[in-house]
């Protein structure tokens, strides 16, 4: 079973905390800069709470994070999960302008792979419409 931390505590954290249960992997902990909401998320799936990213990340039963916070934290959040040899999925956008994606995919390099955007509506007929 895949051992997840989550960064961050709000509305879509909630939903992809389900969904993590759902697809057989195991909320290990939380994040969120609210110390108040990542507690509640943490406890309504019998998770931890991490006081910071780097305990989150450097926890012993997590193998992978979802980034599921503001915009504007996504690429520092995902160079150190990659940097701490974690698989990450990240809630769009990527980042919040063209340069600092460009950056966070330069600095990936060849990790590039250990990553995954979410865009879970690209196919939905409905959306595109």
């Amino acid at each position: 079973m895949i051992g997840i931390a989550l960064m961050g505590a709000g509305r879509m954290a909630r939903v992809h905390a389900k969904a993590i249960g759902a697809a057989g992997g195991r909320l290990v902990i939380v994040y969120d800069v609210v110390e108040a909401a990542a507690k509640s998320l943490a406890s309504d799936n019998n998770a931890s709470v991490a006081r910071n990213v780097d305990e989150a990340l450097q926890h012993p039963d997590v193998d992978a994070v979802l980034v599921v916070t503001s915009s504007d934290t996504h690429v520092d959040l995902i160079l150190r999960a990659v940097k701490a040899g974690k698989a990450v999925m990240c809630e769009k956008p990527l980042a919040p302008n063209l340069p600092d994606a460009q950056r966070c995919i330069d600095v990936l390099g060849d990790q590039a792979s250990k990553v995954l955007l979410a865009f879970n509506r690209r196919f939905d007929s409905g959306h595109a419409a």
